[in-house]
């Protein structure tokens, strides 16, 4: 089933939330088929839950798409724009007698379930039907006329062969009046109309299809319209947790803008999630958004869930961190609250520490807790300027040694001049460098873990390098 011609994919989310990193993929997804079989790509908005649905929501998710770079190829449409179009099908399906109402309460629904049946109320002869309403009984749905004792059977481009028996559809709902259409009917509806050749979706919608194919056959019967085809359906793994359960808040962060203020980039989250279900079947690990255009293809896509590795995400987003020129890194992070500090600027002395912390990052949102020191005094310990099983002593020396290595430099301190110096001293007059380097870096940066001495004198200093060095100094003699 290679056939592609004029590919007309989409994306539909409900903008009842925020974008779910599963949505992200899911469009992705559709967008790589899209482009890769030189078809186009739509977003729609389904915005019928009048409840949930906010404008808040709906822009979040559009920028949420814009900033992963998946754009689409016309307007933006809107389920509650086209109420009258939904409205207009109903009223042919049901004047077919392809739909009827049920006159069960909504308690009657409720105390029913999700279950499978057959409708009492499906045989209810048309004039008793208008009598019931005339009088101003309510009806609680209504419901598709499902034939008994048979199948609905689709290829799927992941799954091959995919048969319902009518007992596990039933008689299911598709409005809740003649005016308001359930999801099931509007989706129809819409696909049809914007011509969608293929849905691709997740597999939590596998039990939605045949309920669709029903109501296309339905609409097609009753209108004769051309457009009422069925397209070819895939469904896609479900992304899951380490615990294989299905990806939730408690496994952490899950929608897109969650990642995007963390501080990863939006081209390792989009490198990441290709690889979330499909492979190109070789051991390449990084790819453009172009480059998945050209590999992606739908065969290649796997049945069984993908685990979301956060560990993984990690290493892919450091790896585009690194990959990043500084002066793009530096607006980044100024752009990001979570990623940069009151005192980080965009100058030239941010753009230095940004340079050297680069390589140790996984995500931007590290970045303030590693830099503090850059910009204030540090607050440590004085125990933490000691040398494994050295000595206080040994330490206080080493301070001083330190302070007269600098006293004889310039304020320009060039890793390439101040190395050889270090070591050289180090060699000299100590058992191993760490009796040297070790409280030097301490004291410079107050941490346990950081860039190497060097390095950070070469951005303080070397007035701010001496100043801090006689801070330790004076923490160790009033240890």
């Amino acid at each position: 089933m290679n056939d592609y011609n004029a590919v007309r994919c989409r994306i539909a989310p409900s903008p009842t939330g925020v974008l779910h990193i599963g949505t992200a993929r899911t469009a992705l997804f559709n967008y790589l088929f899209a482009k890769k079989n030189g078809g186009k790509f739509f977003l729609r908005i389904e915005d019928t839950d009048k409840e949930r649905s906010t404008k808040e929501f709906e822009s979040e998710i559009i920028s949420s798409l814009q900033w992963l770079g998946i754009h689409w190829d016309s307007e933006v449409t809107r389920q509650s724009e086209r109420a009258e179009l939904h409205s207009a099908y109903l009223k042919k399906l049901y004047s077919a007698e392809k739909i009827y109402y049920c006159f069960h309460t909504v308690e009657e629904l409720s105390a029913e379930g999700h279950q499978a049946h057959i409708c009492e109320y499906r045989d209810l002869p048309k004039e008793e039907v208008e009598r019931r309403l005339k009088s101003g009984e309510s009806t609680s749905v209504m419901r598709f006329k499902t034939q008994p004792d048979a199948f609905v059977v689709f290829h799927d481009l992941i799954r091959g062969e995919v048969k319902f028996h009518s007992r596990a559809i039933g008689d299911f709902s598709v409005a809740k009046n003649i005016n308001e259409p359930l999801y099931n009917f509007a989706v129809v509806i819409d696909d049809a109309d914007a011509g969608i050749t293929h849905v691709i979706r997740g597999e939590d919608h596998i039990s939605n299809t045949p309920k669709q194919i029903l109501i296309l056959g339905a609409l097609h019967d009753a209108t004769g319209e051309e457009k009422f085809k069925q397209p070819v359906y895939a469904h896609l793994p479900l992304i899951l947790g380490s615990d294989k359960s299905k990806l939730s808040k408690r496994h952490g962060a899950t929608s897109v803008s969650e990642f995007r203020d963390q501080g990863y980039l939006s081209e390792a989250l989009v490198n990441f999630m290709a690889l979330l279900g499909w492979n190109p079947g070789d051991e390449r690990e990084f790819f453009t958004l172009e480059e998945l255009v050209h590999e992606f293809t739908i065969e290649k896509v796997q049945k069984s869930g993908a685990i979301f590795n956060q560990e993984r995400l990690d290493f892919v987003n450091g790896h585009y961190i690194r990959q990043t020129s500084v002066d793009e890194l530096t607006k980044l992070c100024l752009n990001i609250p979570s990623a940069h500090t009151p005192e980080m600027k965009d100058d030239e002395y941010t753009r230095k520490i940004i340079a050297l912390e680069s390589s140790r990052l996984k995500k931007l949102s590290e970045l303030p807790s590693r830099i503090g020191f850059f910009f204030n005094d540090p607050e440590y310990d004085p125990s933490l300027l000691v040398w494994k099983d050295s000595l206080p002593e040994t330490t206080r020396v080493a301070l001083e040694s330190s302070l007269a290595i600098l006293d004889s430099m310039d304020e320009a301190l060039p890793k390439e001049k101040t190395e050889p110096a270090f070591f050289e001293e180090a060699g000299k007059s100590f058992k191993s460098k760490g009796e040297l380097l070790w409280p030097l870096r301490t004291a410079l940066s107050g941490q346990k873990a950081s860039p190497g001495p060097f390095e950070i004198m070469e951005i303080l200093g070397r007035k701010r390098a001496m100043e801090r060095i006689s801070a330790g100094i004076q923490k160790l003699s009033k240890a």
